[in-house]
């Protein structure tokens, strides 16, 4: 349902500085990167936020006590723990729910494999005071390995289902002016206005594990009116890929199979039937004749897979 006035969304926050919740999510046993980033976040300018530290069904890890014995941070930790792996949605969403509960003024989603500038937040928070109509923006996100960009926000063709990043693989030095209005960030780092969760609802845990639940949170948010912008003078390093180019044959394979399944149920969710068959048929002649991990075959027996998976989700519901 859109919103029937412009700035409904927006809560009125006349705090200087206003607190903010920064959700981090624990998949995997090394915390090595994890902190890393909180060693970052630690040496943030901005003074007014905590952490909300999810264990994603890790079940042999206590991070209180890894917390306690390795580092003192300046800030506030709240640990939650969920009993099974619930994907980038599901262990965000926990955090989500707590933030909210917390009366937070700013939402913050942050990847634990992240570095963060130190005056990341503090641009993110005055940029969101200055601008009322924004509900969402991120900063830039740098590969860690070179420097490049790896996102600068995003643009969404819903004719075949494919979301490009802006600016991919360039020089932060190309990115002219100091923000930019796009259809959607990254769920890497994107900071929310707590009203735009109670008008969307939380983070779609059908795309289980991972990718095209920030696309279509951001696509949702577009059409209530809300707008989502990068703010180019907030930056912040990712590792993602540098760990991806790591990854065996069969962990990106694996990986591909994910991406089609998601890729898939985003256009099933949010355009009408006509515009998904012509998606679809588009996407089974083009797709399998692509450069990627996964041979001709494997290709059309995982669209497939994914069209079942779809049903699937859709008839349990």
């Amino acid at each position: 349902m859109k919103l029937n006035k412009k700035m409904d969304y927006v809560k009125s926050i006349s705090k200087t500085n206003p607190k903010v919740a920064i959700i981090l999510v624990q998949a995997k046993e090394n915390i090595e990167d994890l902190m890393q980033c909180l060693k970052s976040v630690n040496k943030t300018e901005y003074d007014n936020f905590y952490a909300i530290l999810v264990n994603n069904g890790v079940k042999s890890l206590n991070l209180r006590q890894l917390l306690n014995n390795k580092y003192q941070y300046r800030f506030d930790i709240k640990i939650l723990k969920t009993k099974t792996n619930l994907g980038f949605a599901g262990g965000n969403n926990v955090g989500i729910r707590q933030a909210l509960l917390d009366k937070s003024d700013y939402i913050l989603l942050l990847n634990n494999d992240t570095i963060v500038d130190k005056d990341f937040l503090s641009n993110l928070i005055n940029f969101m005071m200055n601008e009322k109509e924004v509900g969402i923006v991120g900063p830039v996100i740098l590969r860690y390995s070179d420097n490049k960009i790896e996102s600068a926000g995003g643009i969404i063709n819903l004719w075949r289902g494919e979301a490009p990043l802006l600016n991919y693989n360039k020089e932060l030095s190309c990115l002219e002016g100091n923000y930019k209005k796009v259809d959607y960030v990254s769920g890497c780092a994107m900071l929310i206005r707590p009203k735009v969760f109670e008008i969307l609802g939380l983070l779609n845990e059908d795309y289980y594990p991972i990718y095209y639940e920030d696309t279509e949170f951001c696509y949702k948010a577009k059409l209530n009116g809300i707008k989502v912008y990068c703010f180019y003078k907030s930056k912040i390093w990712h590792k993602g890929s540098k760990y991806f180019n790591l990854l065996s044959n069969k962990e990106k394979d694996r990986k591909e199979t994910i991406l089609i399944k998601n890729q898939i149920l985003f256009m099933y969710n949010n355009v009408n039937f006509l515009r998904f068959l012509v998606f679809l048929s588009y996407f089974i002649l083009t797709y399998p004749f692509t450069n990627r991990f996964q041979n001709f075959r494997r290709k059309i027996k995982n669209i497939g897979i994914s069209i079942l998976n779809i049903l699937r989700i859709k008839s349990s519901k």
